[in-house]
């Protein structure tokens, strides 16, 4: 997919939106975004089943985890970047079912899907949401599915040298996270250090210091494996549950 990436153009909207939907990593790409930054997939791989995409935006992750053998269905509550993810999709020649609903309360049956994904969704749900939405992703997942949700963490490495005071009401402490973890019979592991959404495969975008920080980013998720304690640095973390 990559290299078809770096050689179709890009869609006007995802060039005209990408700081909102990437971060402050990906500023100067701001409207002139030379190639679509699609994650490599780590996850399990697909067979044919339904992967639920929370807050899919454009679909970056929905464009990944189809390649990866999943049937998938983005949600997200903006209409627009449901539009751009259509249009996305069919410029790589997949198929990409794009709902528009809410993460807290979704409009699926029960026990209907497979994989349940959430990347940078958080911080965007009302506070009335918690906890419910996940207990919503339980809801959807049928027997022996899984799911992924990325959590915005307080005490990180890139809060603690570059706090941003917007950021205070969607930080997760590490104690919460801990009671989610026991609560789901869950599974943490790190997922960003200095940023939330340092993505290697995107560095070829990036400015030189952007590019430190995605190589900072991928040594301490290495190291973390040795050291599990550098989790608790951890900038971004994945909740990762499974049904029996």
């Amino acid at each position: 997919m990559k290299s078809r990436a770096v050689d179709m153009p890009v869609d006007a909207w995802v060039r005209d939106h990408i700081t909102q939907t990437h971060g402050r990593l990906y500023a100067h790409c701001q409207g002139r975004l030379s190639r679509y930054p699609i994650p490599a997939w780590s996850g399990p791989r697909g067979q044919g089943g339904l992967f639920l995409d929370l807050g899919a935006g454009w679909g970056r992750w929905s464009l990944s985890a189809a390649q990866a053998g999943y049937r998938v269905i983005a949600l997200d509550r903006d209409p627009e970047a449901l539009q751009a993810a259509r249009r996305v999709a069919r410029q790589f020649g997949w198929e990409i079912l794009c709902v528009c609903g809410d993460a807290a309360r979704l409009p699926l049956r029960s026990a209907s899907v497979e994989a349940v994904f959430a990347y940078g969704v958080h911080q965007y749900l009302p506070s009335a949401a918690e906890p419910g939405w996940l207990e919503e992703i339980r809801r959807v997942l049928q027997a022996g599915g899984w799911a992924r949700v990325q959590l915005p963490m307080a005490g990180g490495l890139g809060q603690r040298l570059w706090p941003r005071r917007d950021a205070t009401a969607y930080l997760w402490p590490w104690r919460q996270a801990r009671m989610l973890c026991r609560h789901y019979d869950a599974r943490i592991f790190p997922e960003g250090f200095f940023t939330t959404n340092g993505q290697w495969s995107d560095r070829g975008l990036l400015r030189w210091p952007g590019r430190l920080v995605v190589l900072a980013c991928q040594a301490l998720r290495a190291l973390s494996r040795i050291l599990p304690g550098l989790s608790r640095l951890a900038d971004a973390i994945w909740l990762d549950m499974r049904m029996p």
